[in-house]
Order: structure tokens, then C-alpha cells, then sequence
């Protein structure tokens, strides 16, 4: 019942904020949800210190290396790998820091694509 008024309760947020990709908030609930309330809340502080870490070093990432593909792909598997070796190894944070990372890094790549061929629907 708690996970369903939970996800409820974030598609409800996306639809009432109007954010562009509202699955994002209810993907991050999702992820978030524990057995317990308390381990639930927990996990998402950590998780929204994780996303903001991930968010300042994605920025710094972008500006350091620029937006060239060939920058792109060589930081891309780099930021995957630590997004799927942390979530064992490290604490919550640090994988979602680095889902983040990865997250900024395949936008940008899909922006580049989508400038050269006009729109990302016209390659599909």
C-alpha cells in the first residue's frame, strides 16, 4: 500500500509541476522505496545528495571537457562503469552521482546527434 500511494503521490507531482520528463520523478521514487519508512527516507536524502553531487560534477565534467563527441564517448563508459560497480561497492550517493554523470553525459550525446540530423525523430 505505501509503495502505491508513494508512486501515486509522484505521478501526481509530475503531472501538477509540468516537468518535461515527469517518469524521471517517478523512477526516482521508485528507487528510493525500502521496506521501511525509515530506511525509505533515509535512502532519499541520500539519494537527492547523490543527484546534486552528480549535477555539480556532471556541470564541472562539461565545461572541462567540452561538449566534442569524441569527450563524450571516452568520459561515457568511465561514468557507467561507476554507476554499475558503486551500487555495491560504495555507498547510495555515490551511484547515483555517478547515474547522474552518466545521465548529463548521453543527454549531451543526444543533443549532438539531434543537431545534425534536425530532430531525434527524423533518425527513427
Amino acid at each position: 500500500m505505501r509503495v502505491a500511494l508513494a508512486l501515486g503521490a509522484a505521478v501526481a507531482v509530475a503531472d501538477l509541476s509540468n516537468v518535461q520528463h515527469g517518469f524521471w520523478v517517478v523512477l526516482g521514487a521508485l528507487s528510493v522505496l525500502r521496506t521501511n519508512a525509515s530506511s525509505t527516507r533515509s535512502t532519499a536524502f541520500q539519494a537527492l545528495r547523490g543527484t546534486t553531487v552528480g549535477v555539480v560534477i556532471g556541470a564541472l565534467l562539461l565545461e572541462l571537457i567540452g561538449t566534442g563527441s569524441a569527450a563524450l564517448w571516452t568520459a561515457l563508459p568511465i561514468s557507467v562503469f561507476v554507476a554499475a560497480y558503486a551500487p555495491g561497492t560504495a555507498p547510495f550517493a555515490v551511484g547515483q552521482a555517478a547515474f547522474t554523470v552518466t545521465v548529463a553525459l548521453i543527454f549531451n550525446l543526444i543533443v549532438r546527434w539531434a543537431g545534425r540530423s534536425g530532430s531525434c525523430g527524423s533518425r527513427m
